[in-house]
């Protein structure tokens, strides 16, 4: 059953998004001349998220304070720890309204504001951050997807060996039954090699690290040159 408040909350944050986003649209049309603000391509619980990190780093808030003040006043009942509004900020957690309103009073704001577009934003900055919280997401779904994938890779599992049990209990030696057991091997045979592999990986967590870290700035490098490259055709 669809909880009433969630769906309220996700109606008047679109509304609230539209109004916001069209006025904003016309005052930077005007300033800078038509051009896309970063946040515009958000949906609104990205803006909410974006906005919610901004204005806690403005007002120079921790997330626990935000915590610790909706905790004392226990509006509405709600309660979120540190690491749930760590979540949302992130992107990684839908909130719902009466956590939207409770946040937004221990910030001393109203809850609207999450989902303003300001003209005078720093574009480069903004770009940036934005492209962040749209990767925090897609990786969130990544995490969905990989959670989902492996469910579904249990119950097909499960659903094999009840296949396979019932066609030698009644010796049906199909060409799928054979077929299934074929893909077995060749699955475990790969699950042998990888392990094997493992087995010569002696390096230690340090090393590891240190080659992350080579490699991570190698690849800072590449992408920088590539960009300023591009920049410069």
């Amino acid at each position: 059953m669809t909880n009433h408040d969630d769906v309220s909350a996700k109606v008047d944050a679109d509304e609230a998004m539209l109004s916001v986003t069209v006025t904003g649209d016309a005052e930077l049309e005007h300033k800078h001349g038509r051009m896309e603000h970063p946040l515009e391509g958000l949906d609104s619980e990205s803006l909410a998220s974006f906005n919610l990190r901004r204005i806690r780093k403005e007002l120079g808030m921790s997330q626990q304070q935000i915590a610790d003040r909706i905790a004392k006043q226990r509006p509405g009942g709600v309660k979120l720890s540190q690491t749930q509004i760590a979540k949302i900020e992130r992107g990684e957690r839908p909130w719902r309204l009466n956590e939207m309103t409770a946040i937004a009073g221990a910030l001393d704001i109203m809850w609207d504001e999450f989902f303003r577009v300001r003209p005078g934003d720093d574009f480069t900055l903004l770009d940036v951050d934005a492209a962040r919280l749209r990767y925090e997401r897609a990786k969130s779904l990544e995490e969905d997807a990989r959670d989902a994938w492996r469910e579904a890779a249990r119950a097909r599992y499960e659903r094999e060996e009840e296949f396979l049990r019932l066609a030698a209990k009644h010796d049906v030696q199909s060409p799928h039954v054979m077929f299934a057991l074929e893909m077995r091997w060749m699955h475990q045979a790969y699950v042998d090699k990888a392990q094997e592999d493992l087995k010569y990986d002696t390096e230690d967590l340090e090393t590891r690290k240190r080659k992350a870290n080579e490699f991570a700035q190698q690849e800072w490098e590449r992408l920088a040159r590539e960009e300023k490259e591009s920049g410069d055709e």
